[in-house]
């Protein structure tokens, strides 16, 4: 029997002792194999990059604008939960898509919880500012200047007398009539000043007697440690004296 011949009734395996095809002797691999089995598992793509909008919306926190990127982390969270649920075990990544997606609505929730009490805050503000004006209105109609010299607060009474001020506006009415009414524009401005202290700003729109048109003047008011609202500037200023009757010269 030659090298090549089998036994009787028993037919040639291929890929045997004796095959000419020597692959066809390696071990044949699923196309499976490695799932799931602790072999290489790819990250996925959306969950990195979550994961990097997520560090990155903690911007929003001083720049609203950054707000964007927490909805994006967000999407890109949701969405790479999706491909990696639906990828059969060939990727990775679930704790970077989970991380990201945290901290994506850790921010943004942060943001606009703090922006809603700003907002808050303003609509207090904003009422208390408008009692003033409404005060400031009346005393101004009714020419009781030292009632409004009182509605300064130190910094301004420490830079004007009261003499001064009364004498200021003395001026302003004898030369452009009686003031009839002193309320703002509607749109007030509330900042914080470097030692924490709040103010606001807003334009008096005041009409006086002998004019056809209001006039606008810069107001400017600080909260007092106590919570109250005072003056702080008002841009009134007393008009150039008209120039004598009779010839210019030249």
């Amino acid at each position: 029997m030659s090298g090549l011949e089998t036994p009787a009734g028993e037919p040639q395996r291929p890929g045997g002792a004796g095959s000419d095809d020597p692959i066809a002797s390696l071990h044949r691999m699923s196309t499976t194999a490695g799932v799931g089995a602790g072999d290489y598992v790819a990250i996925n793509a959306a969950a990195v990059t979550a994961a990097l909008l997520g560090l990155a919306s903690a911007l929003a926190l001083w720049v609203g604008v950054f707000l964007a990127l927490s909805v994006a982390g967000i999407v890109c969270g949701l969405v790479a939960l999706r491909q990696i649920r639906n990828s059969n075990g060939t990727q990775g990544g679930t704790w970077l898509a989970v991380a990201g997606l945290g901290l994506s609505l850790l921010f943004a929730g942060t943001t606009f919880a703090r922006e809603w009490r700003r907002q808050a805050a303003n609509r207090e503000d904003r009422q208390q500012v408008e009692q003033v004006v409404a005060q400031l209105e009346q005393r101004l109609k009714e020419a009781r200047w030292a009632e409004v010299y009182a509605m300064f607060d130190g910094w301004y009474r420490s830079r004007v007398t009261p003499e001064q001020f009364e004498a200021r506006f003395g001026k302003i009415v004898e030369a452009l009539g009686q003031i009839q009414s002193a309320r703002t524009t509607g749109v007030i401005e509330f900042s914080r000043m470097p030692d924490g202290q709040r103010t606001a700003e807003t334009k008096l729109v005041v009409q006086f007697a002998r004019l056809s048109a209001a006039e606008r003047y810069y107001l400017r008011l600080h909260k007092e440690q106590g919570g109250g609202w005072r003056l702080r500037f008002l841009e009134l200023v007393p008009p150039e004296s008209p120039a004598p009757p009779g010839p210019r010269p030249g």
